[in-house]
């Protein structure tokens, strides 16, 4: 059975030690509750067939989302690591994660193909192990129930065609830059490929530009943390998040990926603020960030972002390395990296880290 003939999300777990896997099993299921997932546990053991043969048994039916501890060789059979399932499902164009329970520091380019899963708490890794299954699942069922998707002819116009945004399909283009390699390879299969391969091949090549780059940088969407900085303000507390999620409700994206983190369309977000100044009757004003500023302190009082350089008085942008509220003075942030894609334009990285990091790693 072809993944896109099904109508179930599928979830293959694989880990070498069962006490652990069987904790993420259950927390996957309780975090499921009734999406309609099948979870299939693999525990390798070192009487296991040979390693590729192994992982291909595995992966025939084709899994909507492959996740594999990095380290299987404790149980499992000798130099059978999370690299070796990750390239396999990869040959096999099917979205695939790993994780390490180990503390661990890595700083790398990012790769948009990729998805390391953080196990700090295996509840939270459970909810983002979730939210990526779904998300591919939505993709696949959109494109399967209406070829004109599709039929749009590039990657970004199918996106947009499936998000309701045609007017962005430039945009989300803008984020190509970060797919490599790796999306040109899927391309050229999609010209050879039957059409049921390359509707699995188009949502796997959106679906990783999707969670991996254009929510992950900021442009056309926002995270929650990312409309603050937008807003020049910094988090407000619960009851003033609840309060701004409301105001905000028309502005929000409802689409993959969006299980258990709120994201807001930006230029709705702009619709909304110069409502928010004219009902108040907020003078017009050539700095947008004492106008946004403004707008959201008639939503709720809110506390500044904290920045050190400009007192909180500027903002705007989000550093997605530290995650904080920067803005585009030259001592504050750094637009250009070869990290952040065009289309990413509220995106920038903070100046210290820059300067920390770039000459090591390329930034």
């Amino acid at each position: 059975m072809s993944l896109i003939d099904r109508t179930q999300p599928y979830l293959l777990l694989v880990d070498d030690d069962r006490s652990k896997l069987d904790d993420l099993l259950q927390a996957v299921r309780a975090v499921a509750g009734n999406r309609g997932i099948h979870v299939d546990p693999w525990c390798p053991s070192k009487d296991d067939e040979s390693v590729p043969d192994a992982i291909a048994n595995r992966i025939r039916s084709n899994p909507t989302l492959v996740v594999a501890d990095h380290d299987l060789t404790e149980y499992g059979p000798a130099g059978f690591l999370g690299d070796s399932v990750v390239a396999a499902c990869r040959n096999a164009a099917i979205p695939v994660g790993d994780y390490s329970r180990k503390p661990q520091f890595e700083l790398t380019r990012p790769d948009p193909f990729e998805f390391r899963f953080k196990m700090e708490t295996t509840d939270a890794a459970a909810r983002e192990i979730v939210n990526v299954l779904m998300g591919f699942h939505r993709l696949y069922t959109e494109l399967a129930a209406d070829p004109g998707h599709a039929a749009k002819g590039n990657w970004a116009a199918v996106l947009a065609s499936i998000l309701g945004r045609d007017d962005l399909s430039g945009t989300f283009a803008m984020y190509s830059m970060r797919s490599g390699a790796a999306s040109h390879g899927i391309m050229d299969r999609m010209g050879k490929d039957a059409a049921a391969d390359r509707t699995r091949l188009y949502a796997y090549l959106i679906g990783h530009i999707l969670h991996n780059s254009i929510m992950r940088y900021p442009g056309p969407l926002l995270d929650e943390q990312t409309l603050y900085s937008y807003l020049a303000i910094g988090e407000p507390d619960a009851e003033g998040r609840a309060i701004f999620r409301e105001r905000f409700e028309t502005a929000l994206y409802v689409g993959p990926f969006s299980e258990f983190r709120d994201f807001y369309w930006q230029d709705r977000i702009e619709d909304i603020v110069l409502d928010i100044g004219e009902a108040n009757g907020l003078p017009d004003n050539d700095n947008l960030d004492e106008y946004r500023r403004a707008a959201a302190m008639t939503v709720v009082p809110a506390p500044s972002h904290g920045c050190l350089r400009c007192g909180g008085e500027r903002g705007g942008y989000r550093c997605p390395y530290t995650l904080k509220t920067v803005c585009d003075r030259s001592d504050c942030s750094v637009s250009s990296s070869s990290w952040i894609p065009q289309g990413a334009y509220l995106t920038r990285v903070e100046r210290d880290f820059h300067e920390e990091w770039a000459p090591m790693i390329g930034l």
